[in-house]
């Protein structure tokens, strides 16, 4: 039997428990949204590639948090001619990538703590387990469509340049995890 708070009927009580399996129904398929949104929620940033008296400028999505590194551009089946992802390395370090689950062709650049391209890499193969090693530590890697290192003329030594701020960062990997 439920003790009954005073001056509050059956009716009274069986009007609260649905105004709040309401609020619990409600409060749920907020986080479900909340959760689906953060999931979706993407930061991205320019980068911009000087070579001499041109700049490129592409649009990046930023991959920061280790989700978001491991998942990368998995399952895209397209890629905007001047986007790509741009995979953050804290601390610096070598890193090795794979094609696993990537339908797109990309071109690979590694760059070093200071903004400098320190490897390319043309025309990987979708859906290879191959692995694909920096040459050297590495603070960011660059994945675009295959074609952009020809096209555009990138070469070792150009530099990059991108900017997100620290606290941003934290606040969406911690939203994203």
């Amino acid at each position: 039997s439920i003790p009954m708070a005073s001056g509050m009927d059956a009716m009274g009580m069986k009007a609260l428990f649905r105004d709040k399996q309401d609020f619990i129904a409600g409060a749920l398929a907020l986080l479900v949204s909340m959760s689906a949104a953060a999931e979706k929620q993407t930061l991205s940033t320019e980068l911009t590639v000087n070579q001499g008296n041109e700049t490129i400028v592409l649009n990046l999505e930023v991959a920061a948090c280790p989700r978001e590194r491991i998942r990368g551009l998995q399952g895209r089946t397209s890629l905007e001619d001047d986007a790509g992802m741009l995979f953050l390395i804290d601390p610096v370090d070598k890193v090795s990538i794979w094609m696993k689950d990537t339908y797109i062709p990309l071109d690979i650049l590694f760059v070093d703590a200071d903004y400098r391209v320190v490897g390319l890499v043309e025309s990987t193969t979708p859906l290879s387990l191959r692995s694909i090693s920096s040459p050297q530590l590495v603070a960011a890697v660059v994945e675009v469509n295959a074609g952009f290192i020809r096209r555009s003329g990138i070469r070792l030594g150009h530099s990059v340049q991108y900017h997100l701020p620290e606290k941003m960062l934290e606040r969406h990997c911690d939203v994203i995890g």
